[in-house]
């Protein structure tokens, strides 16, 4: 029983941070979109979720790092 429990409760927070994950993307879209509208966020995340869904999302690399290295002094840009 408790290790029922504790699925739930992951499959719960999984799920929990999977919605944060999806607010924090429209989020980041162009306010331009009509995006401070509720109901217009609430249809592009569940756009969103069917689209994870069916597997027509993919996830890209994050290579932030290299090109951070790459410049650290405004000096090193403007050369």
């Amino acid at each position: 029983r408790k290790r029922l429990r504790a699925a739930r409760k992951a499959a719960r927070r999984k799920d929990r941070k999977q919605t944060h994950a999806d607010e924090k993307l429209i989020s980041k879209l162009q306010p331009g979109l009509g995006l401070n509208n509720p109901y217009e966020k609430r249809k592009l995340r569940e756009e969103l979720q069917m689209a994870r869904a069916s597997g027509r999302v993919t996830d890209g690399l994050e290579d932030e790092a290299a090109a951070d290295k790459e410049y650290q002094t405004s000096t090193k840009f403007f050369q």
